[in-house]
């Protein structure tokens, strides 16, 4: 699962549509899927839970994202 949301995030939506797009897709599928396993598994505030661990996947991607591009700047090649 995490091998197609790399795949559908990073590689398609961010090269075509841009880095706050590719985030928000990011956050999106970690919300759905952090929810989806922690109903699973516990008796307790998935969605809030879920939340939070979205919000810190959408930090760490706009970071990774930025220096994805900073990285690739002087390079004549695309970052993909």
């Amino acid at each position: 699962m995490s091998t197609l949301i790399y795949i559908l995030g990073d590689l398609v939506i961010l090269k075509n549509s841009g880095k706050v797009v590719a985030t928000i897709v990011n956050a999106g599928a970690a919300f759905v899927i952090s929810v989806a396993y922690l109903t699973a598994m516990t008796d307790g505030e998935a969605i809030v839970a879920g939340f939070v661990f979205a919000l810190g996947v959408a930090l760490f991607e706009t970071f990774f994202h930025n220096w994805l591009f900073k990285d690739q700047a002087g390079s004549s090649r695309s970052p993909y």
